[in-house]
């Protein structure tokens, strides 16, 4: 996976115009790869440390929070993108529903 993140990356740098926002660079990205540029990228990439907003170093996080939030953001991504993709779940079963709903009664009411 991280193989294809740097492939990812190398293809974004070489696409890079002067003058372009993060949000041209990195719009057709996935949610997994925004966490790796944010994380372990960022940690090993002199180029998206130049770029992106970075959070302070892991060991200050942990002396004033007790923790680093690296590790919690890991363990929340898949709720994240879970509730990301909630509207998308809910409007697939809603039309299914509404659909067998609309079928229903189009055969009660006689139009069916």
């Amino acid at each position: 996976m991280r193989g294809d993140f740097q492939n990812i990356l190398d293809e974004i740098k070489a696409g890079h115009k002067e003058g372009s926002n993060i949000k041209e660079l990195f719009h057709k990205t996935s949610d997994e790869f925004w966490f790796w540029a944010h994380t372990e990228g960022y940690r090993n990439n002199q180029w998206l440390r130049e770029i992106l907003p970075g959070l302070p170093d892991e060991q200050l996080q942990s002396n004033i929070r007790g923790r680093a939030a690296t590790g919690r953001s890991k363990r929340h991504l898949p709720s994240i993108l879970f509730l990301k993709r909630m509207p998308l779940i809910f409007r697939a079963l809603c039309k299914t529903a509404c659909s067998t709903l609309v079928a229903a009664g189009a055969g009660y009411s006689g139009f069916g």
